[in-house]
């Protein structure tokens, strides 16, 4: 008997938990599995080498699925959100949902679309042409540690490569169904009435994405349903055209919110620094003995007292040499260019090109609503609404431009207004003060009265202060206004989700635990839905197959693999697709009820069927009914006790797996097998090797 080739047996750095998420990448050797707690998520090479890791504070890890070029990944928490993250280094893309309601994810899919679509009219292919390519890439926001900031996604990372479109699908306990295209447009939630009461469990998608075949269970029967997503058909070409691009507009505005929150955190401390230092001065002048409520004066106008009259008050005396200092003026003098040189660099070198790259997509988008009935009338883009839209976001790059002009006038009156304040103190300190020196008087006096208390910097960035800064208000009317148009959008798709009454493929009883699999594979030349049914502890599995893309239901087909004579009584069972054509099969001790362990621990098992391994088998061409499989049916096998004749280095021997996942993919074909120990990671070849 062929048996499977082992690439490489590691001990990983931390306990993991398989049973939560355990999942090969789909294009590179990356094996993403969960902490124990399901608290973190590892993302390991072969050789057991931690690539990244990410936890999020506060959520449990419930679900988790690969884009299929493997670049992009889906993170579902157990608080009901769902987030994006790019596979290179683990860091956050989107925000997908951020739900706080009792409802959780239970099933999820990624699927790519690589049929062409319709191709567009001669001159709707104009529609294609696309400015913004022509434009030098964004830069990357600065990677902020304050805050869990976003990576900006380039043209080519947003697409699925080599595929027209894409589409995650995600199922909950209360029958919700989640659509997101391209990662990034979230149509939402759809609560489809036939699925209402039932609880998902797998799903799987077509590969022209207009069908999804769902596994989805109540209490006492689990059924398969079909959805149909008939927006793909009805907007043909212009689907990828338009959700790429709204897609490519959502990116940016959350690139915006990233690099708002960068000015944030450069400019607060400037001006918390300012409110305090000149809080100092105003319990000063309370503290003075000549202060009475009637004639009390805003600190300001004693400094410019001291500016226009030379004579130093015995408030800003105390003030100026026990809490300010020289120490305290080059602390100022950092805060102060820190905030504004770095305010400036980020309006200018990241908000101005986001804005008006958001204005070429807006442009673009309220174009194709004037261009196509299909566009405007089906999908509901309304292009009256784009032209609000746009002149919004022409508003917030105005007013970038302007605030940009602002801080470089308030940087002049600052550095005045510190120089001379050095001086003052100098003059107040010194033995030999410096006479001759010069200064813009109203240059000094203005930021006293302005710049000190309302600092253009306070357009920029969120204070304590009840008031929303100008820079976020009018950000804010431009995803107010961007929001109304893309939700019509969303509404219509939703509307476009159908779905049949469920279909009852087996019947449960109190307490049963089932796993389950599906998915649709191609059979001379027509695709069937194939979903495989294990119950806990049996040694039978259950494949129903129904007809894909009929127009007529058809009662489904079932089919029983009894693999008794393949793992004996005293071994658990665990099954896996690997493609279209194999199944996986691993037994395992340790697993069984107590009852069955007392039953078989009195009967001596000498046989091959009784010693823990893995194989693989044909599940293609069977009859309807029972088929009690056999070892002529396997394909390879290797066994993991002590015991087996093959001594050679590289073998399962003495292996002891807890699960194993598999990427059947053609030029992968690997699969993946953790201890019960936790640590240990075992890698292997599913093909024979010849």
């Amino acid at each position: 008997m062929v048996q499977f080739q082992v690439i490489s047996h590691k001990t990983l750095p931390w306990p993991v938990e398989p049973h939560g998420v355990f999942s090969w990448c789909p294009t590179m050797d990356l094996v993403a599995v969960t902490s124990q707690d399901a608290s973190t998520l590892f993302v390991f090479r072969l050789n057991g080498q931690r690539v990244w890791s990410l936890a999020i504070k506060g959520v449990k890890i419930r679900d988790f699925v690969w884009r299929p070029d493997g670049k992009l990944m889906a993170l579902f928490g157990e608080d009901g959100s769902c987030r994006l993250y790019d596979s290179d280094k683990g860091k956050l893309v989107a925000l997908l949902d951020e739900s706080l309601s009792d409802s959780r994810y239970l099933a999820c899919c990624w699927s790519k679309r690589e049929k062409e679509f319709r191709s567009l009219g001669k001159f709707d292919q104009l529609a294609e042409m696309d400015i913004a390519k022509s434009l030098p890439a964004l830069s990357q926001l600065p990677n902020a540690s304050f805050s869990e900031s976003l990576k900006i996604l380039s043209d080519d990372l947003l697409k699925c490569e080599g595929s027209t479109s894409d589409l995650l699908i995600a199922g909950l306990d209360n029958g919700e169904l989640s659509l997101t295209l391209y990662g990034l447009f979230a149509i939402g939630r759809s609560q489809l009435k036939s699925l209402k009461t039932l609880r998902f469990v797998n799903v799987v998608s077509s590969e022209d994405l207009e069908s999804h075949y769902a596994i989805m269970e109540d209490t006492k029967n689990v059924y398969i349903a079909r959805i149909d997503t008939t927006f793909v058909s009805k907007y043909g070409a212009f689907l990828p055209v338009v959700s790429v691009t709204i897609s490519q507009t959502l990116n940016i505005m959350s690139y915006l919110k990233g690099a708002m929150d960068v000015i944030t955190h450069d400019c607060k401390p400037f001006i918390d620094f300012n409110h305090r230092t000149m809080s100092l001065l105003e319990d000063e002048i309370k503290q003075d003995a000549a202060y009475s409520s009637l004639d009390f004066e805003e600190p300001g106008f004693k400094l410019y007292d001291l500016l226009l009259t030379g004579m130093v008050s015995k408030p800003v005396l105390q003030w100026l040499t026990e809490y300010v200092g020289e120490r305290g003026i080059k602390k100022w003098i950092k805060l102060g260019n820190q905030a504004l040189e770095g305010a400036r660099k980020v309006l200018f070198t990241y908000v101005i090109p986001g804005v008006e790259r958001l204005i070429l997509h807006l442009t673009k988008l309220s174009g194709y609503a004037k261009w196509s009935n299909v566009i405007e009338d089906d999908l509901g883009m309304e292009a009256a609404l784009f032209e609000s839209a746009i002149e919004a976001t022409s508003d917030l790059l105005r007013l970038v431009y302007k605030l940009i002009a602002d801080i470089n006038s308030e940087q002049r009156l600052f550095q005045n207004f510190i120089d001379w304040l050095s001086y003052a103190l100098q003059d107040i300190t010194s033995d030999d003060p410096i006479k001759d020196r010069y200064f813009e008087v109203s240059d000094i006096s203005e930021y006293i009265t302005l710049g000190l208390n309302e600092s253009i910097l306070k357009n920029l960035v969120k204070t304590e202060e009840s008031r929303i800064p100008k820079l976020h208000s009018y950000y804010d009317d431009v995803v107010e206004k961007t929001d109304i148009i893309f939700e019509s959008v969303k509404m219509n798709m939703r509307g476009m989700i159908e779905s049949g009454p469920p279909i009852s493929i087996f019947q449960k009883c109190p307490g049963m635990r089932i796993h389950s699999d599906i998915r649709i594979v191609k059979e001379n030349e027509a695709f069937n839905v194939i979903c495989m049914l294990h119950v806990h502890n049996s040694k039978k599995l259950q494949l129903i197959k129904l007809k894909h893309n009929s127009q007529s239901p058809e009662a489904p087909k079932y089919y029983e693999i009894d693999v008794t004579e393949l793992v004996h009584e005293n071994l658990g069972v665990s099954a896996a697709f690997i493609d279209d054509r194999e199944i996986l099969l691993l037994s395992r001790p340790g697993i069984m009820e107590p009852s069955s362990a007392s039953t078989s621990s009195s009967t001596e098992v000498s046989t091959d069927y009784a010693r823990p391994g893995l194989c693989s088998f044909r599940y293609t061409d069977l009859a309807e009914g029972t088929t009690k499989l056999t070892r002529d049916a396997v394909i390879m096998q290797s066994y993991f006790d002590e015991t087996s004749n093959n001594n050679k280095e590289g073998t399962m021997e003495g292996f002891s797996p807890l699960a194993m996942a598999v990427n059947g993919l053609s030029g992968r074909r690997v699969g993946c097998m953790i201890h019960q120990n936790h640590k240990d990671m075992l890698v292997f070849d599913l093909d024979r090797d010849d």
